[in-house]
């Protein structure tokens, strides 16, 4: 889909308070599946907006509230999951999320009807993984110190007004989602080590439902220092929520998208090290028949 004119702010009222959208009008007024993005704490308000130019694909992005839009209600990660999984359930289309940091946690905490995937890049799991980041944090605070900071810090972070930190567990959504999951464990690189602990990674391969991928030599901003990697994960989405919604045919799902669904799922089972993008087109060519072979038995509804 060709964008038109530039992103607009759309408001979406919650029971929880304002949740601010940007994207394009067209992308706002489709049916067509989309993504929407939550951005971290503290992103800048570039953050995620060049994606949808670079993909071609419809994609909104929200900043977490208190990040260059209204506060909600509450400051808590339940008030957060609330509010965008009525913003989700408003889009009435097959939505997947894309959620950084402790934008993961709270798209990894989203329900609705019409929620497909979730995608979280290294979200935030636990205090314990984030330790590193708490004076920074705490840096944060006292640049614009509110009451509504310290709640989100203190509930989403462990970080209390006095700059120490208490132990938090969110690990409760990846046991209550009802939707599958993918997760993208960053690196402990500079210059943001990655933020799940060996403790996280344990709960994320236990969990059903949920696929598990670390990005070695890739610090917490995956996004930044390795966009291609999310660039292809976003289109796996895409490929994946049109297989829900579309008449089986090779003219509206990708080959290579499908055959990279179906390798990817197979490979976590092989244990294989090696990513779809680094296999050659012959040594692809069995998955993408396998991928036709799908679409010419199985008819979607």
């Amino acid at each position: 889909m060709l964008r038109t004119g530039s992103m607009e702010r759309r408001a979406f009222q919650t029971s929880q308070g304002e949740v601010r959208v940007w994207g394009y009008a067209a992308d706002f007024a489709g049916s067509d599946p989309l993504v929407l993005t939550i951005t971290g704490a503290f992103a800048a308000q570039t953050a995620a907006r060049p994606w949808r130019d670079v993909i071609g694909l419809p994609i909104l992005v929200a900043d977490l509230p208190g990040n260059h839009c209204p506060w909600l209600r509450a400051q808590t990660p339940k008030a957060y999951e609330t509010a965008f999984s009525e913003v989700v359930a408003h889009l009435r289309r097959p939505v997947s999320l894309c959620g950084i940091s402790a934008g993961g946690l709270v798209a990894l905490g989203v329900h609705a009807p019409n929620l497909c995937w979730t995608l979280a890049l290294d979200p935030l799991l636990s205090s314990e993984g984030s330790a590193h980041t708490a004076a920074a944090l705490h840096q944060e605070r006292e640049r614009a110190p509110s009451t509504e900071l310290d709640e989100f810090l203190m509930s989403f972070f462990g970080i209390a007004v006095d700059g120490s930190q208490h132990s938090l567990v969110h690990r409760s959504e990846l046991l209550e989602r009802r939707t599958p999951a993918w997760i993208m464990g960053a690196d402990k690189v500079p210059p943001i080590r990655g933020i799940l602990s060996d403790s996280d990674i344990h709960a994320i391969k236990s969990a059903a439902g949920v696929r598990y991928t670390f990005v070695q030599g890739v610090g917490h901003q995956i996004a930044l220092a390795a966009p291609s990697v999310i660039f292809s994960a976003l289109r796996e989405l895409f490929a994946s929520m049109a297989l829900r919604s579309s008449p089986a045919t090779e003219e509206v799902v990708d080959l290579d998208s499908l055959a990279a669904i179906l390798f990817d799922e197979i490979r976590f089972l092989l244990a294989s090290k090696k990513l779809w993008s680094e296999y050659s087109t012959e040594e692809k060519a069995p998955w993408t028949n396998a991928a036709r072979k799908i679409l010419a038995r199985v008819k979607l509804k």
